[in-house]
């Protein structure tokens, strides 16, 4: 197994070169370097190897962060580095994946640090392709990265070297035939004294390894990336929390309802240093106003009527983990003050108690663009700023048609896993009905027309379309039937003389009789949140 000298133009390499490049610091190390060797005089250089360009590069890189948002640039150096991992590997000959897989890993970690990019430590492996185990911890004493960004004056403590994470990706990626993901866990660029990558290998999002329970229990697969998916949508979504799960900074997460805004946010967490800590989550919508704050902030014992007891609010229990707030933008303009407080200091104050001070990693989400409710009035200016560092954007199924097969066959494996029923998959001409959909409620609608249909089947049965619509789904075309006929009923309603108020009440007043009085069901029915309908009611 050998680097190819047919697939780049450099020259054999000499006699002795082995020997030069232990000299040089790659002990134990038979790398097959002729394509770097002849261009490039290797040297020591306070423990480092050295080209003469590396200076040059250092100094790009230190202006690139410094000059740039940050995490842009980040996103592009790993796919800088995944590209580059992937053409290493192709320049490989004579390689057995199965039986010689560590080996080359190994040797394309040797091509990178010859041509003075890295520095890496002897990794250690665990692979085997047909136990679908790829485990590998590889650690690295510099890069181009981190020196430039400790170069740069008063850093923010961040993980940087995301072309060295998206490099060892592409390397174990085009090596093993299927996805692995490298994550930094460790950086010189947040006072690490080495960097250090984790990889692992993914399969239908997530992580093919297992881990066994602490009470002996069967091992389990634990989940990575519960981000099902193979578009260019899905792909740019999994590159940008590669690229900002290491960090501390909150990040905001856009989206219409439906397309997994909190799979998003436990990606996030699960990939983050912050992962052996539970994600705390808290749905905004959800809560009553008047109990925001003592959910968020916690209870002192007798600070009201009822307050028997002290309780921790969703910031003590996420100390030194994540915490999730769904719908932020419902947060009246007095909480999102002092969650202001909060990102600017770590401090709070428990409702009737003591100041508190924790460190704790927020991920909001909306579904509505914060930009435009700071534009209304109801979502604080500074705030906004604060909390968006980095927005990652939730696509909605629509622009990830390509996903739908892929996802359907998800949800009916689980649906046959809960039910404890075994089907064939789905028809072709099923396929092609779920894929013309337009999908309005997004993913979680194609999870429940999925659901449904599996409740109807026949045990190794074919889920086809008649089984699809028999689960309740509304086609397009009636669909569209429905939007006419709302406008015409609007018309109606016009010369009717009816005011919008008594529309409002009227239809309010039907969802609670049809919901049984149950004002999370009568949301559900009027395609509104819970406290938008307490709301209402209260004012009628």
């Amino acid at each position: 197994m050998t680097l190819n000298p047919n697939s780049a133009s450099h020259a054999a390499p000499e006699p002795g070169q082995n020997a030069a490049l232990e000299e040089a610091g790659l002990p134990g190390r038979e790398w097959q370097l002729a394509s770097v060797v002849a261009d490039h005089r290797l040297r020591r250089n306070a423990g480092e190897m050295v080209t003469p360009y590396r200076k040059s590069f250092v100094t790009m890189v230190g202006m690139l962060l410094q000059e740039l948002p940050t995490y842009p640039v980040l996103e592009v150096f790993y796919a800088i580095g995944h590209q580059a991992g992937e053409g290493v590997v192709q320049a490989l000959s004579d390689y057995d994946a199965k039986n010689e897989l560590e080996n080359a890993f190994q040797q394309c970690l040797g091509f990178s640090d010859a041509s003075g990019f890295t520095q890496f430590t002897q990794p250690a492996l665990d692979i085997n392709l047909d136990e679908n185990r790829f485990d590998a911890r590889v650690g690295m004493l510099s890069s181009i990265e981190s020196d430039a960004y400790l170069a740069i004056p008063h850093p923010q403590k961040l993980r940087v070297c995301t072309m060295e994470s998206g490099y060892l990706s592409g390397v174990a990626t085009a090596l093993a035939g299927q996805a692995v993901e490298f994550t930094e866990t460790r950086c010189r660029g947040e006072g690490a004294e080495q960097c250090e990558f984790v990889g692992k290998l993914v399969r239908d999002g997530h992580h093919a390894d297992e881990k066994e329970t602490a009470n002996g229990a069967p091992r389990v697969p634990t989940p990575l990336m519960p981000l099902v998916g193979k578009s260019s949508v899905m792909q740019t979504l999994r590159s940008r929390i590669s690229v900002v799960a290491g960090t501390a900074a909150p990040v905001v997460i856009q989206g219409e309802t439906g397309t997994g805004k909190e799979l998003i946010a436990r990606s996030l967490h699960m990939m983050s240093n912050r992962d052996k800590q539970p994600l705390i989550t808290m749905n905004c919508a959800a809560m009553p106003e008047n109990l925001v704050d003592a959910e968020l902030f916690g209870v002192q014992k007798g600070a009201y009527t009822g307050a028997d007891r002290t309780r921790m609010g969703k910031f003590q229990l996420a100390h030194e983990a994540t915490l999730f707030l769904d719908e932020v933008a419902l947060l009246s303009l007095e909480t999102q003050g002092k969650l202001l407080r909060v990102l600017e200091d770590g401090c709070f104050d428990m409702v009737g108690g003591r100041t508190q001070q924790v460190d704790v990693r927020l991920i909001v989400a909306s579904n509505t663009e914060l930009a435009e409710a700071v534009k209304r009035g109801t979502f604080r200016e500074d705030l906004y700023y604060r909390l968006c560092t980095i927005v990652l954007r939730s696509p909605p199924l629509r622009d990830r048609k390509a996903d739908i097969k892929t996802l359907a066959e998800h949800f009916l494996n689980d649906a046959a896993s809960r039910h404890g029923k075994t089907f064939s998959g789905f028809s072709a001409a099923a396929i092609k009905y779920l894929e013309g959909l337009y999908y309005p409620g997004n993913v979680r609608e194609l999870r429940q027309l999925v659901e449904a249909a599996a409740i109807f089947a026949e045990q190794d049965g074919v889920i086809n379309r008649e089984l699809l619509t028999t689960g309740g789904h509304v086609p397009q075309s009636q669909s569209n039937q429905q939007q006419i006929s709302a406008a015409e009923m609007a018309s109606t309603l016009l010369a009717s003389g009816v005011s919008m108020q008594e529309l409002e009440r009227a239809c309010i007043e039907q969802a609670l009789t049809e919901s049984g009085g149950n004002l999370s069901q009568a949301a559900r029915l009027l395609g509104i949140s819970r406290r938008q309908v307490e709301y209402r009611v209260k004012g009628s």
